[in-house]
């Protein structure tokens, strides 16, 4: 299989894994080498055209076919994770992980999904907040940056924003003093302060980070918005992270829906 690739990406770490097909194929294990090699083997005759980034989007996808949603995510994985060696043409994998890039990426779509799947009871998707604000020199405010969160949540009188946040470091320090990072919490509240005029909802906000050396937990209202600000310890068992993040959403969703309720009462 022949791969396009970006220069940009020659930069990254090497795990020393390489592809099947190319030297280093006794990494794999047996059995999946074996399988594989077999259906390899099955598909003679069939072209093999050039993959590149734009192919996993023309692939379509229909309730008869979703299964392969989750195979061609993985494909795409070890696609943007190659390296090709200019001499000899090997394909080498990345260690991704230590991408903060891509690993934001993972943890932002896992978050999305994780809430789409275990949460009842509220809407989850994507949203274009619209900036409150006017021009004479740019009246369509075509100059100003999209806001687009991460994860928008829906529900009974109440609109979640979560920005997920993958770093090395969850806080940052400065003269001695630990802090959480500036700028996410700027691009957040400016996530609140807009979206409060498109909605009579509740607009609460969240930030959200994988625990690296730390568990926070930490609550505020900014500028009369409530903003909760959190780690997910993703080293544990998969049954505590499940209930980790489960115990965070539902304590600031239980918390919001007192907020309304409080409101409604007064």
């Amino acid at each position: 299989m022949q791969h396009d690739r970006a220069d940009g990406d020659a930069g990254r770490e090497d795990s020393g894994l390489e592809a099947p097909g190319h030297r280093g194929t006794d990494a794999l294990f047996r059995p999946v080498r074996s399988a594989g090699g077999g259906q390899h083997l099955g598909l003679q005759g069939i072209d093999t055209p050039a993959v590149t980034a734009q192919s996993f989007r023309t692939v379509q996808l229909h309730s008869n076919t979703r299964f392969y949603r989750f195979l061609l995510s993985v494909c795409e994985l070890i696609f943007r994770s190659a390296l090709i060696d200019s001499s000899t043409g090997a394909v080498r994998f990345c260690d991704f992980v230590r991408d903060e890039r891509a690993m934001a990426r993972v943890f932002e779509q896992f978050l999305f999904n994780f809430i789409k799947r275990e949460v009842r009871g509220v809407t989850v998707k994507r949203d274009r907040i619209g900036w409150q604000a006017e021009s004479t020199t740019d009246p369509m405010l075509q100059m100003l940056p999209s806001m687009n969160t991460d994860i928008s949540v829906y529900g009974p009188g109440f609109r979640l924003i979560i920005d997920a946040k993958y770093y090395s470091n969850s806080v940052t320090f400065f003269r001695e003093a630990t802090k959480y990072h500036s700028g996410n919490l700027y691009q957040l509240m400016s996530y609140l302060n807009n979206a409060r005029h498109d909605s009579a909802d509740v607009i609460r906000g969240m930030l959200i980070y994988p625990r690296v050396d730390r568990t926070l937990r930490d609550s505020y209202v900014i500028q009369g918005s409530p903003v909760t600000i959190a780690t997910v310890d993703l080293s544990r068992d998969w049954t505590k992270i499940h209930s980790e993040i489960l115990d965070i959403l539902n304590t600031d969703i239980t918390t919001g829906n007192r907020a309304i309720r409080a409101a409604s009462a007064g």
